[in-house]
């Protein structure tokens, strides 16, 4: 029963993580929004949810970053291609770089 009750006890982190980094979305804040993102799928790495919200922000970040300055889109399209390999746009970005 206390396995269970840690790991309920981390997806409810997890999961406040995700409403914490969808308020920073919201403000516009997309980078903030990543660090709390990278924090809440440390906690729950199977979240389907946690993950896509993840990867579509990567996403965002880095066309986001790519028109500004296409130096710091790079780093952030290899992790989304670590999240999912056959991204379309991570892969549209990558030839980009």
């Amino acid at each position: 029963a206390a396995t269970f009750r840690f790991i309920s006890d981390t997806a409810a982190q997890a999961a406040a993580l995700l409403g914490k980094a969808r308020e920073k979305i919201e403000a516009g804040s997309g980078h903030e929004a990543l660090q709390v993102l990278r924090e809440a799928t440390g906690l729950d790495s199977k979240s389907a949810v946690i993950r896509k919200v993840l990867i579509n922000t990567l996403i965002d970040e880095a066309q986001r970053t790519m028109e500004e300055n296409p130096e710091s889109a790079e780093p952030l399209v290899p992790e989304i291609l670590a999240l999912e390999p056959a991204h379309a746009a991570a892969l549209a970005l990558d030839a980009q770089i």
